[in-house]
């Protein structure tokens, strides 16, 4: 649903109300993580991630364990990594995706030429054959 003053909208099928749609952005402004463990530090080295109630994960922080994610002492900064490592490989999934549809695409319209009779004949010997009616 579209108005005219007003952002375009859809309807969530979720929650059943009108969300605002927002433009695409480009894959390349995707923030990516590449070291996970160093990410899950900073969290809680910077105090974005502390979690005093668990008196051994910060004991284990102090002494400069990286990497708490799988361990009975995963603290908050831990499930923040678990989380963006969840949404970044979602997200490389979808390019994938994205990528071989592109593909298969891209395949059907080089195999439609293909499949016209005496087409490969008629581009390989383009330029080369003397017809009756034609200069070529």
């Amino acid at each position: 649903m579209t108005t005219k003053n007003t952002h375009p909208t859809f309807k969530s099928a979720s929650s059943l109300k009108d969300l605002p749609v927002y433009k695409h952005s480009d894959a390349a402004e995707f923030i990516r993580v590449d070291n996970f463990d160093l990410f899950e530090y900073m969290l809680w080295h910077q105090g974005v991630a502390r979690d005093e109630g668990n008196a051994r994960a910060e004991a284990f922080r102090k002494n400069g364990v990286q990497t708490l994610l799988g361990t009975p002492h995963s603290d908050a900064a831990a499930h923040c990594r678990g989380y963006f490592e969840r949404l970044q490989n979602a997200f490389d999934a979808v390019l994938a995706l994205k990528e071989e549809e592109k593909n298969a695409r891209q395949n059907r319209g080089q195999a439609k030429g293909r499949l016209i009779p005496g087409w490969q004949d008629l581009i390989s010997g383009y330029g080369t054959r003397r017809h009756g009616r034609c200069h070529c």
